[in-house]
């Protein structure tokens, strides 16, 4: 499911349309410049995406 973050990936050709996959790229584009960890796990049929960004401590 590593391919999933890369842009317009497709799994399946049929139900391809031209603007799909885009969205999670630019999720990851986004966390990826918070300094922060988005992953997708697969269970029972059940995608879950799971988004960690840090917490800057107050000073």
């Amino acid at each position: 499911m590593k391919n999933l973050f890369e842009r317009f990936y497709k799994k399946d050709q049929s139900r391809s349309r031209v603007s799909e996959g885009s969205g999670l790229a630019i999720a990851k584009s986004i966390v990826d410049l918070q300094s922060g960890d988005i992953r997708a796990e697969y269970e029972d049929g059940i995608v879950r995406f799971i988004i960690s960004l840090p917490i800057e401590a107050e000073k």
